[in-house]
């Protein structure tokens, strides 16, 4: 059973595809420490939060994100770079 959080699952993209997580609160408009806190405390992240994401990164599959199933990344969508 999945027991990661979606702030877990979005840090573990992050990785995954190299963005920092300065670059992450830039995109976002998310303040310095949020990802982090979440994920160090177990949080959940609001949904407009995970609506921010989803838009400002597409290629990220949305039932992944929130439930752990699945593909990590949409297919024939492309990474945004910068």
């Amino acid at each position: 059973m999945e027991t990661k959080t979606a702030a877990a699952r979005l840090a573990q993209y992050l990785t995954v595809v190299g963005i920092s997580e300065r670059d992450f609160n830039r995109r976002t408009g998310f303040s310095n420490g949020l990802l982090g806190n979440a994920v160090k405390n177990g949080r959940a992240l609001g949904s407009d939060k995970l609506e921010k994401v989803l838009s400002t990164f597409p290629e990220l599959s949305a039932d992944w994100l929130l439930t752990g199933r699945g593909p990590m990344l949409r297919q024939g969508v492309f990474l945004k770079r910068g």
